[in-house]
């Protein structure tokens, strides 16, 4: 598939809330958590309201967002809290773009980043190690019975660490 070039991302607004719910009630995540339109709509808007929901925008289209939680861990370290894709868009960099957006806006103040990734969820586990994140436990049931959550976090590389990958 074709990656996309030329996308930008900017603060969410209620403008995108429609596009921002397609994106998530149509991804496996919003299936399973956020079942009714309802719940989807209350999780995007909490997150315009808290400034720390941004969209990924191609050719002025909302194609995805990214939801964070500035100090959402501990009460010091952020947390990605909810990315999603449309799913004309999926497998084309958007995630990726969002996730180094993510982790350069964190990086600059904060040491560790966290998420949580379903084990329904195997290829969004391998992505986020490819992308340097460790497993650091496993949480039972902790948004649905059955479903585990995997705890990840990804500590802000070394400037030379970073500078070697990049230079790959």
């Amino acid at each position: 598939m074709k990656k996309y070039t030329g996308i930008r991302v900017e603060k969410g607004t209620m403008k995108f809330l429609e596009d921002c719910k397609e994106a998530l009630i149509h991804s496996e995540l919003g299936k399973r958590y956020f079942a009714n339109e309802k719940a989807a709509d209350e999780a995007i808007r909490e997150g315009i309201q808290k400034d720390s929901l941004y969209i990924a925008l191609h050719n002025d289209e909302c194609v995805g967002f990214m939801f964070y939680i500035p100090n959402g861990v501990f009460h010091a370290f952020s947390y990605l809290h909810l990315i999603a894709i449309k799913y004309e868009h999926r497998r084309k960099g958007i995630g990726t773009y969002l996730m180094s957006f993510l982790e350069d806006l964190v990086f600059v103040n904060n040491s560790k980043l966290f998420l949580v990734v379903a084990d329904f969820n195997p290829k969004g586990k391998k992505f986020y190690e490819r992308r340097g994140y460790i497993k650091v436990g496993e949480i039972p049931s902790l948004y649905r019975d059955g479903i585990t959550e995997n705890l990840m976090m990804k500590t802000k590389p070394l400037i030379n660490e970073k500078k070697s990958s990049n230079e790959n």
